[in-house]
């Protein structure tokens, strides 16, 4: 199973449809609530079953990635 999340800051509606209709799962508008994103990371975890998880992150800010890596490595 594969999961897609957008995360961009000044999209507009059109933006973020576009987003969704070229297969990402959904769009996460910057500042990023850590809480939601974490809950619906969670939710497509759960959603993949016994498959591993892979992650695919393209961050240009160090500290995020560092924080993601803090976040998604304890989960495997």
């Amino acid at each position: 199973m594969r999961w897609v999340a957008v995360v961009g800051s000044g999209a507009g509606f059109l933006d973020k449809v576009e987003a969704i209709t070229t297969g990402a799962d959904f769009f996460v508008e910057k500042p990023v609530d850590l809480d939601t994103f974490l809950e619906r990371l969670r939710a497509a975890l759960e959603r993949a079953g016994t498959e591993a998880p892979r992650v695919l992150s393209v961050e240009d800010d160090p500290d995020h990635a560092d924080l993601l890596c803090t976040i998604l490595e304890p989960a495997g």
